[in-house]
């Protein structure tokens, strides 16, 4: 078995899966981290390609519409009228930075993204909440240069210059590791019916061919929820229960259409 061209040989060939029953587990093993690990290169570039550019973007709009503030033990000091809003031209309101204000509610925040006050900083989360950060800081644990910090859109464009490339390391290091583990766990889940059908066959197998079946059996339902990348079936529902019936349907065939004919008794 070749593991370079098993993702092709694993969505037709039966003779190939005859092949992964009679292998040893360890087959499977690295075949799920040779899958995961051309997905993270796809990721890679994805992100490289279209969310960093878009990321890069946002943070130059950013630090030309943000400004000059002053942030002190007391909280942030602003030069300029208050409220003021920055709206992207994209995404809407995205921030605004009200100065006459200490403290808000979450029905004050509004549509914003953001909202920034002379002391806290309210963020809205994913869950339609928000989250509130306290803006002001104790002079006793503070160097006499971090009593008074200056933030404009040069020190932001600076900021975002430090962290740009973790931007792009951090999620491209996790993204292998968590990959196989996802895709390890999904077969240890789709081994439970690979055995299953395994000790239906005539010459039942053991549990780790089934895990083994399992493990190459996810070649499908990996392609199709790589869909995304297409725009023009990205909105097809597909799912944990579309990936089940797919993956349900691979093990049938690699179990199954990989047995023998039956040779009838000798007259």
């Amino acid at each position: 078995m070749r593991i370079l061209t098993a993702p092709y040989y694993a969505l037709f060939s039966a003779d190939f899966y005859r092949d992964v029953i009679g292998s040893s587990l360890r087959q499977g093993i690295l075949y799920l981290v040779y899958l995961s690990g051309c997905l993270t290169i796809l990721f890679a570039v994805v992100f490289a390609g279209f969310i960093l550019p878009r990321a890069d973007a946002f943070s130059e709009w950013a630090a030309s519409e943000m400004p000059p503030m002053t942030w002190t033990p007391e909280g942030l000091v602003m030069d300029g009228p208050s409220p003021y809003a920055m709206v992207h031209p994209d995404y809407g309101l995205m921030a605004v930075i009200d100065m006459t204000r200490t403290e808000l509610s979450e029905d004050e925040m509004g549509d914003a993204a953001v909202y920034v006050t002379s002391r806290k900083l309210y963020v809205r989360d994913g869950r339609g909440g928000m989250r509130i950060h306290s803006l002001t800081r104790s002079e006793r644990d503070l160097k006499p240069d971090q009593l008074a910090v200056f933030w404009d859109g040069a020190r932001l464009r600076e900021f975002y210059g430090k962290i740009r490339p973790w931007i792009f390391a951090v999620p491209a290091a996790l993204a292998w590791p968590l990959l196989f583990v996802l895709k390890a766990g999904e077969a240890v889940l789709f081994s439970l019916p690979a055995f299953f059908i395994a000790r239906t066959r005539r010459e039942p197998l053991d549990y780790a061919p089934a895990l083994n079946v399992s493990c190459f059996a996810l070649t499908a339902s990996t392609l199709i929820e790589l869909r995304w990348m297409i725009p023009a079936v990205s909105q097809i529902p597909f799912g944990f229960i579309g990936a089940a019936i797919v993956t349900a349907g691979y093990l049938v065939f690699a179990l199954k259409k990989t047995e023998y004919p039956e040779i009838p008794p000798a007259v």
